[in-house]
């Protein structure tokens, strides 16, 4: 596994090409004992998440206005994300004359991402923190026009193999999410055709 310190072959068009961050993000939702609670909660927890990331530092008052819900449900759910240790402290912001706001960040810790970009005759994978900086990427090669039952045992041996690297750095994979040239269904879950690769 080819360790790298940038996102180099991803620097260019990285949300564009493996489109698969925010599956990692997204899947954390938190459960309580009310169905239209937890509904409610999750969707601004999510736009919670998405809006650190955006803007890499901000405040529980920023966000509360950004997304326009009140202080108290922004305080509850950025204090959720911290104890998670989805996002981290980062100090205190500048002083607007009254008491100083904490500065919010995403922690690049939390875990890792499993991203993975199938073109015509390679498959592209690569660990990404929770920043979407690269940590290792590989390619591996298979024969241009192959099924996808032959691609197949290709990706999920470099899913398991990724995975067992990541244990053995100590990291939780907390997404895997696949970028490919084709007609997705309407929920964007499942590939329906790709005349690119012929599946």
């Amino acid at each position: 596994m080819k360790e790298v310190a940038q996102n180099k072959l991803f620097a260019i068009d990285n949300k564009e090409r493996l489109g698969i961050i925010i599956l990692g993000v997204t899947t954390m939702e938190k459960r309580t004992s009310a169905p239209t609670k937890a509904n409610h909660l999750a969707t601004f927890r999510n736009k919670v998440i998405q809006l650190i990331r955006q803007e890499q530092v901000t405040d529980r008052n920023s966000i509360s206005s950004a997304l326009d819900i009140n202080v108290s449900t922004s305080k509850r759910i950025v204090d959720d994300l911290v104890e998670e240790k989805i996002v981290r402290l980062l100090g205190s912001a500048k002083s607007t004359g009254g008491r100083k706001a904490t500065n919010i960040g995403i922690n690049p810790d939390y875990g890792w991402n499993i991203c993975i970009k199938v073109e015509v005759n390679s498959l592209i994978f690569a660990l990404t923190d929770f920043l979407d900086q690269v940590v290792s990427e590989e390619r591996v090669p298979f024969s241009k026009g192959a099924s996808f039952d032959e691609v197949k045992p290709l990706i999920k041996k470099e899913i398991l193999d990724l995975m067992v690297y990541a244990n053995a750095k100590g990291k939780n994979i907390r997404g895997i999410g696949f970028a490919i040239s084709g007609l997705a269904s309407k929920d964007a879950k499942r590939l329906v055709v790709s005349r690119l690769l012929g599946w």
